[in-house]
């Protein structure tokens, strides 16, 4: 997880996360849309921190011979993102893309186009994968930190779950 010391997203005040919002402008928008332009530039900070993060990791086969990887999905527009686990023989011509329920559906709904699609940080072995992508998808992160801007239903690993009208929206 990318912590203060790491980069100055993670639980730092709106103001601070998106001071490019001025008070002119802020003054534009009502209440919903100024929180919801906020919490979408928070998410994009929180992108771009990510793919700082894992810049350089290079892919490499497993004890198993199989390529595993954490990966960070996120629309282009919106910021909303899913970060995921999956498992290759070759990453290379494999055309996988993310499964979570809510992001598939928004695959569905805005098209692969509408999103980009990084490979974080590769690992030895499955478990490996799964524990680092619980790392970087807490609890708190889905039901505070980016409430409404995470595909994520749960922490790292572990699919399913339901989705409240305010985060599918």
């Amino acid at each position: 997880v990318i912590t203060m010391e790491e980069n100055q997203v993670m639980d730092a005040p709106m103001e601070v996360v998106a001071p490019e919002v001025s008070e002119t402008v802020a003054q534009s928008f009502s209440a919903d849309d100024l929180a919801k332009v906020r919490a979408q530039e928070k998410a994009k900070l929180y992108c771009e921190a990510l793919l700082e993060k894992y810049k350089g990791n290079e892919p490499f086969k497993g004890e198993d011979g199989e390529y595993h990887y954490i990966y960070l999905s996120y629309h282009k527009q919106t910021y909303k993102f899913y970060i995921g686990k999956h498992s290759s023989k070759n990453f290379i011509i494999d055309k996988y893309t993310g499964s979570g329920v809510w992001y598939g559906r928004a695959l569905k709904h805005h098209g692969k186009d509408a999103f980009e699609h990084h490979r974080l940080a590769f690992f030895p072995t499955s478990d490996e994968a799964y524990a680092k992508e619980a790392e970087e998808v807490t609890m708190d992160m889905i039901d505070n930190t980016f409430k409404a801007q995470i595909y994520n239903l749960k922490e790292g690993g572990k699919g399913g779950g339901k989705m409240s009208k305010e985060i599918r929206d």
